[in-house]
C-alpha cells in the first residue's frame, strides 16, 4: 500500500513538473507571438 501511494505521488509530481513546462512554453510562444505581431505593424507603419 505505500509503496503504491510512493509511486502514485511520484507520477503526479511528474505529471505537474511537465505541465509547468508546457505553461512556461505556451506563455513564451504568446509573448514571441505578440512581439512579432508588433514588429510587422511597426514595418507596415
Amino acid at each position: 500500500m505505500i509503496k503504491t501511494l510512493k509511486q502514485l505521488i511520484h507520477v503526479l509530481w511528474a505529471i505537474e513538473k511537465d505541465l509547468r513546462v508546457i505553461a512556461s512554453n505556451t506563455e513564451a510562444l504568446r509573448k514571441n507571438s505578440k512581439n512579432a505581431i508588433h514588429r510587422r505593424q511597426m514595418m507596415n507603419i
